[in-house]
C-alpha cells in the first residue's frame, strides 16, 4: 500500500468507532511513512481507513472502565478525532503503545524540518 515504506507492525486490533461508539475489530498495519492503515481483512485490497500520525497532536495510553480484552488502550489524538485502539491483550496493547508513539515521534520530528 505504501509504496518505498516499510512495514514496521502488522495485526489485529479493536477500534472505538468515531460518532457511534461501538468496538470494531480491524487489521492494522503501520508503516515506517508514519500511516496506519486499517481494513476489515488482513488481505483487503482497500484499508477502510488512514491514521495520519504526523497530523497526531500525541500518542499517549488510555485507561477506561469498558475496554475489551485490556485495561489499557492507545489514543491517538488529531485536529479532527481521537482514536482509541485497544489489542488483543495488554501486552500487545502495550507493544502497539510504543511502536505507535516511535514512529509518531519520528514522523512529526521529520515534518518540523
Amino acid at each position: 500500500m505504501e509504496r518505498g515504506s516499510l512495514i514496521v507492525k502488522k495485526g489485529w486490533m479493536v477500534k472505538q468507532g468515531g460518532r457511534i461508539k461501538t468496538w470494531k475489530k480491524r487489521f492494522f498495519v503501520l508503516y515506517s511513512s508514519g500511516r496506519l492503515y486499517y481494513s476489515l481483512a488482513e488481505d483487503s485490497p482497500k484499508p477502510k481507513g488512514i491514521i495520519d500520525l504526523s497530523d497526531s497532536l500525541t500518542v499517549r495510553k488510555a485507561t477506561q472502565s469498558e475496554l475489551p480484552g485490556s485495561s489499557i488502550a492507545v489514543e491517538i489524538v488529531c485536529p479532527k478525532r481521537v482514536y482509541v485502539l485497544v489489542g488483543d491483550n495488554e501486552k500487545q496493547t502495550d507493544i502497539w503503545l510504543r511502536t505507535i508513539t516511535s514512529v509518531a515521534s519520528r514522523v512529526r520530528i521529520s515534518a518540523a524540518h
